[in-house]
């Protein structure tokens, strides 16, 4: 009976290995709600800080979660408060573009689960 236990034990242990962190319905409702945000940006208008504040509790959560995009919620936090600094409006609506972009791909791999 020790063996069957232990080997339901593994089994279960290894499909947590393989199988992909289940869906979370709080991040990917966040990060619809920053997509929204990012659309509507203005690089002539900049107050960003609700959009900021989403950014960084998202930023938060993925890494006190383990989530595998957690680096990609940091870049886009950090890459969304280096424009909102700049003087440079041509390199505040690139760096908005290239973060819808990257909004897009975090949502295609949360999508997923």
């Amino acid at each position: 009976m020790k063996y069957l236990y232990l080997t339901l034990l593994l089994v279960i242990g290894g499909c947590s290995i393989i199988l992909p962190k289940p869906h979370d319905a709080i991040m990917f409702d966040q990060i619809v709600s920053i997509d929204i945000s990012v659309n509507k940006l203005s690089c002539s208008n900049k107050e960003w800080g609700d959009l900021l504040q989403k950014t960084e509790h998202l930023k938060l959560y993925t890494e006190l979660r383990g989530d595998p995009q957690a680096p990609a919620i940091a870049q886009l936090h950090e890459a969304l408060q280096k424009a909102n600094v700049s003087q440079n409006e041509t390199f505040c609506n690139s760096v908005i573009n290239i973060n819808k972009v990257r909004i897009q791909t975090i949502e295609k791999a949360w999508k997923g689960r």
